[in-house]
């Protein structure tokens, strides 16, 4: 266990998730819930941002309801530390380059790419492989259809309404001012009404208003802690799984657990080789193991085959930039 997770008690982890199921309440909201003063609320999540143990507060923007669809693309590489550096460097300014994942394990990088048209991910994916066919060994390219975030019941051993990415895509109509004020809450969701008006130059009865409409179109699907595991003292895996049946019960049970596990927070549909992919954070390997065998049991009808990689560090744009708008 690290330094960092030995100094958190019960009220730290109460923060904790209740911050990862709204990252956006005010310190007020945060007390009532935890039962404690505002003062050492407020005290308590500035120690935990001081520790690293919370990265950032985040908005979850379903940009599907953009037009926008995630592609995904896993890569085998060679063991070429300088070009692999350059690819990282290329995907931080590539422009439709939506999430970037380091792996041990099957794959070793994982390019999440948000796209109006197959067509469009197709050129952007064909320039990729041109610019470092010397580095890429293999690749297997996923669509998703539905992500789903499911809260980190392990704080607190609770559960909470997920947030979703995904659905049938469609193109709602925004404007700049709530374009900008979804890049702003995607990078810092606690940012204030009054801020925001400042850096938008408008006014906070507006700018709450756009949030609210945001919100009732569920393009704002909720408001997130992005956690540093290593601090921690947590693993964090990708699992890929194939399944032996494709049975709609067998497969709204197998949901319904991972929905309800504490440790599961993320269920990703998509067509590929591996239809499904679950996300897990635990405190050690053997918490692993116990949870795989749980799933092997329970699901041994459903479940035909795993592939596990350890999620070594990862990046996200929650908001690709000069999409939304159909800009190039």
């Amino acid at each position: 266990m690290s330094d960092s997770a030995k100094l958190l008690d019960a009220l730290d982890r109460k923060i904790l998730f209740e911050l990862d199921c709204n990252s956006r309440q005010s310190f007020s909201e945060l007390a009532r819930k935890v039962r404690q003063g505002r003062d050492r609320v407020e005290y308590r999540v500035d120690r935990l941002l001081d520790l690293g143990v919370i990265r950032s507060f985040n908005a979850v923007v379903n940009i599907y309801k953009l037009g926008l669809t995630i592609y995904k693309t896993y890569l085998r590489l060679k063991n070429d530390r300088g070009r692999i550096q350059e690819l990282k460097s290329y995907l931080r300014s590539a422009p439709l380059v939506y999430r970037v994942a380091s792996y041990d394990g099957s794959w070793d990088l994982n390019i999440a790419m948000a796209a109006r048209t197959p067509r469009e991910f197709a050129k952007a994916h064909e320039e990729l492989l041109s610019r470092f066919e010397d580095l890429i060994i293999d690749y297997e390219i996923y669509t998703l259809l539905d992500v789903w975030r499911f809260r980190k019941g392990y704080f607190n051993n609770k559960q909470a309404p997920a947030a979703l990415t995904g659905g049938e895509p469609e193109t709602l109509p925004i404007d700049r001012l709530e374009y900008e004020i979804l890049k702003q809450l995607a990078t810092n969701a606690r940012i204030s009404y009054s801020e925001l008006a400042e850096k938008l130059k408008s006014t906070p009865s507006i700018i709450t208003n756009r949030i609210e409409k945001l919100e009732q179109q569920q393009l704002l699907s909720g408001y997130r802690i992005e956690v540093d595991h290593e601090r921690l003292g947590m693993l964090h895996f990708k699992t890929q799984l194939s399944v032996a049946s494709s049975k709609p019960a067998l497969a709204k049970k197998f949901f319904q657990f991972c929905s309800a596990h504490p440790n599961i927070t993320y269920f990703i549909s998509q067509l590929g080789t591996s239809p499904l992919e679950i996300e897990l954070e635990v405190d050690s390997l053997s918490e692993f193991h116990r949870l795989m065998d749980s799933l092997r049991e329970e699901f041994f009808s459903f479940i035909h085959n795993f592939r596990t990689m350890v999620i070594r560090d990862e990046s996200f744009k929650w908001l690709p930039v000069n999409l939304a708008l159909g800009e190039k």
